[in-house]
């Protein structure tokens, strides 16, 4: 909204504002996030030190591993990609910021929907977290392959990155479900 207002400059910053809030809101509404810590930091890091005698001297992801909940997607109904994060402090650097990120990408391979968010921390430090996205592909999206794709970023530098080897495939012979494909 803010940078719709200032877009609109002095005698459309009214309208902007309300542009860019309503655009947002609509990104917000296209993936839903949900995040929470099941392993403080202290404890995630108190067992690296156990199974390799010393933190690294930066922050480092352990484990990082997104999935698909489901086998069939149908268009214009939610899906979910979940996803396990394990990262530790460094000795030098500690973990200040995690942030992960879904990219859809059309059959053409270009980007179709994307979205972040902060995993949740009450002490914004490493330890282990649940993370996961449910967005919808609009009804009318063309038939073809969407890849998905994961990016962890750790304090604002890009840790992992994983293609889910999963393809959204848009069958609808003979009136049957859209298919997920695995691959």
């Amino acid at each position: 909204a803010l940078l719709g207002a200032l877009a609109g400059g002095k005698n459309g910053a009214l309208k902007g504002a309300a542009l860019g809030g309503g655009l947002a809101a609509a990104g917000c509404l296209a993936i839903n996030v949900n995040s929470r810590q099941t392993k403080t930091a202290a404890q995630r890091d108190r067992d690296y030190i156990r199974a390799r005698g010393a933190l690294p001297r930066e922050p480092q992801v352990v484990s990082y591993t997104p999935q698909l909940s489901a086998s069939t997607v149908k268009r214009g109904q939610p899906f979910k990609v979940n996803s396990v994060v394990e990262l530790v402090n460094g000795s030098a650097q500690s973990v200040n910021d995690v942030r992960e990120e879904l990219v859809v990408l059309d059959p053409q391979g270009q980007p179709f929907k994307s979205g972040s968010k902060a995993l949740a921390s009450s002490n914004k430090s490493g330890g282990r977290f649940e993370n996961s996205f449910e967005l919808t592909l609009p009804a009318g999206v063309s038939q073809g392959i969407y890849g998905v794709k994961t990016n962890l970023y750790v304090n604002g530098k890009l840790a992992a990155t994983r293609d889910l080897r999963t393809q959204l495939v848009m069958l609808e012979a003979d009136g049957a479900a859209p298919q997920l494909a695995q691959r």
